[in-house]
């Protein structure tokens, strides 16, 4: 490693050093500046500096790739992508977090640094050829997630959402460090180009099956982070108890982070080489099956949603199994699935927290249920179609983006040469309808509850949910926009 740093490997990393600088400043306006007037000056601190984040990632856009810290960080334009993609995650969140911070405690300078950390560790995260250096990235926006679960203690079931997800996370920090460990044996590196060249020249069978090991327990820690089955278990729980703004960041964040993470892994991994494949297809039929059917019993919307994430985690590792392959695009579809599932999931996330809201108005503290969503599509036809649109995309039906991301996993898996696999997933896919189709039926063919009240929107509330409702309905429409997103 080169031990002079240069002004490029600065600019590099010139997004991440934003947002991280960003954090001090948010910590440093509190401090020294106490009452409500304040809060609104951190507020515009943090969105600040996730914008100027946003704007270096799209000024680097069509660069070419380009190393950095003597090879242990690595950019390229789909790194790029998954880095922006997570700052506009941070800026959603911010809007979140004004609609419930007073009935959620979030309106506190602690908050925004730990979201602005967060963002700044994953978006290192994507860009980390070393994978010591990703361990460190890693456990930073882990640390800060686990805080974030917890930040509430009053609301319900946030301190053992916080619980279950540190002591699971830990023990995925521990696959991590185990899995470093067997790849240094065998080759003496942890740097992927390393592991990429291993492979290419050949190791003995001994050396060979410690460096697959190793590769094995990494990968088994990123598919944590986005709950894969069979390590799901803390999605459920950790959703529902955590507050809407963290849950929704946590769900779309870790996938854009851990994926882009992903497709750098397998990258160094040739196809034909190892059985990473086979074990990723049976990986994402196991859950696809534990997301859908899971799904199908919930009553909280919060956990519906949950086990609805889970699958969306299956449907992105099918696109992974085109990897290799000429003419799967695979690295573009799982791009374009995380980003449009973003989305997704802040509309609905969104129309949650405006549940929730009216929900606090009326002294009730509590996570919004299928039933409360009664008789609301005809009483309150924008809010109404808006939750329309996201189940609908969510269900990978047209005309929405929902539809061409999912086509587009599915193809690569296809042109993968995994047809059964695909096939599975298709199969899962229809099942899934019926999940969403519960909460169409809830919104226009049951009864409103008497006495009950509708949902409360703050105007960037109501502005985020209406320009997401409006993204999907128009990529699924003129779905070149998606194709020239994943670089297609």
């Amino acid at each position: 490693m080169n031990p002079v740093i240069t002004l490029q490997d600065i600019n590099l990393l010139a997004p991440e050093i934003c947002c991280a600088v960003g954090g001090v400043l948010v910590l440093a306006l509190d401090m020294l500046f106490r009452g409500q007037s304040s809060k609104r000056l951190v507020e515009l601190c943090a969105a600040g500096a996730l914008a100027l984040a946003s704007w270096l990632l799209v000024s680097r856009m069509g660069q070419p790739p380009a190393g950095a810290f003597g090879g242990m960080v690595a950019d390229s334009g789909l790194a790029d992508a998954f880095r922006w993609g997570l700052c506009l995650v941070g800026l959603l969140t911010l809007v979140l977090a004004r609609q419930q911070g007073e009935a959620q405690g979030l309106l506190r300078g602690e908050f925004y640094a730990l979201i602005l950390f967060a963002t700044a560790a994953m978006m290192l995260f994507t860009v980390c050829q070393d994978l010591m250096l990703a361990f460190v990235a890693l456990e930073t926006f882990s640390l800060a997630m686990y805080v974030l679960a917890g930040f509430n203690k009053a609301w319900h079931g946030n301190r053992e959402a916080a619980l279950k997800y540190f002591l699971l996370g830990a023990f995925a920090a521990a696959f991590f460090l185990a899995g470093l460990a067997l790849i240094y044996g065998s080759i003496g590196s942890v740097n992927l180009a390393s592991v990429s060249g291993a492979f290419k020249v050949g190791l003995p069978p001994e050396r060979m099956l410690l460096l697959e090991g190793g590769l094995a327990l990494v990968l088994c820690a990123l598919l944590f982070k986005v709950g894969v089955a069979p390590f799901h278990l803390w999605v459920p729980d950790v959703y529902s108890g955590a507050t809407t703004p963290v849950t929704a960041f946590l769900g779309a964040a870790a996938k854009l982070a851990a994926f882009g993470a992903l497709l750098r892994l397998l990258g160094s991994v040739p196809a034909q080489q190892a059985p990473f494949p086979q074990v990723l297809g049976g990986l994402a039929i196991l859950t696809l099956l534990a997301g859908n059917l899971g799904a199908l019993k919930q009553d909280g919307l919060k956990r519906l949603l949950a086990y609805s994430s889970i699958a969306h985690s299956g449907y992105a590792l099918v696109g992974l199994l085109g990897l290799g392959a000429a003419g799967s695009g695979a690295e573009g579809a799982v791009l374009s699935y995380v980003l449009v599932y973003g989305v997704m999931n802040y509309l609905a996330f969104g129309l949650v927290a405006a549940g929730e809201r009216q929900l606090a108005l009326r002294g009730e503290a509590r996570p919004l249920r299928l039933g409360d969503l009664a008789g609301l599509g005809f009483e309150r036809p924008w809010f109404g179609l808006a939750m329309a649109v996201a189940m609908v995309s969510m269900a990978g039906l047209p005309p929405t983006a929902g539809f061409i991301v999912k086509f587009a996993v599915f193809k690569a898996a296809l042109v993968g040469g995994h047809p059964v696999l695909a096939s599975l997933a298709i199969l899962n896919s229809v099942v899934s309808a019926a999940v969403y189709l519960r909460v169409l039926v809830a919104l226009y063919m049951l009864p409103k509850e008497a006495g009950a009240a509708g949902p409360s929107f703050s105007w960037p509330l109501g502005l985020l949910c209406a320009t997401a409702a409006l993204a999907l309905l128009a990529l699924g429409v003129l779905p070149n926009g998606l194709a020239a997103l994943a670089g297609g």
